[in-house]
């Protein structure tokens, strides 16, 4: 059985320094924990300039630059920001739990000797 597995988590790496999210109140979100981060403490004011009825800023970014359509998208259906977060953290806290078994397989790849029986990737 030959599984080809691909866990990097690149969505939560640093985005080249020309593509950083610009924030209205001046400061630049280089990945999806200084997105996270930024929307905890941004004012409201800072927060309209980038999402409302007809933009979402945030969403845009994430998925032209971050490249992930499916939090885009989510992100997308909600002008909201505490749903805007909750979508947010759940999707990191999905990539770090994904990023730790690609470690754990990468483990395997290099030690197969400790591969439990069974291990169904390669």
């Amino acid at each position: 059985m030959n599984h080809k597995v691909n866990l990097s988590a690149e969505e939560l790496k640093d985005v080249p320094e020309g593509k950083r999210f610009l924030c209205h109140d001046g400061r630049q979100l280089k990945n999806l924990l200084d997105l996270a981060a930024a929307l905890r403490d941004m004012t409201d004011e800072t927060f309209r300039a980038h999402v409302d009825q007809s933009k979402n800023d945030f969403a845009n970014w994430v998925r032209d630059v971050v490249s992930d359509e499916g939090l885009s998208k989510a992100l997308r259906e909600t002008n909201n920001r505490d749903e805007l977060s909750e979508r947010l953290a759940s999707r990191i806290s999905q990539l770090k739990g994904e990023s730790v078994l690609g470690d754990v397989v990468e483990a395997f790849e290099w030690f197969p000797g400790l591969r439990p029986p069974g291990w169904p990737f390669r």
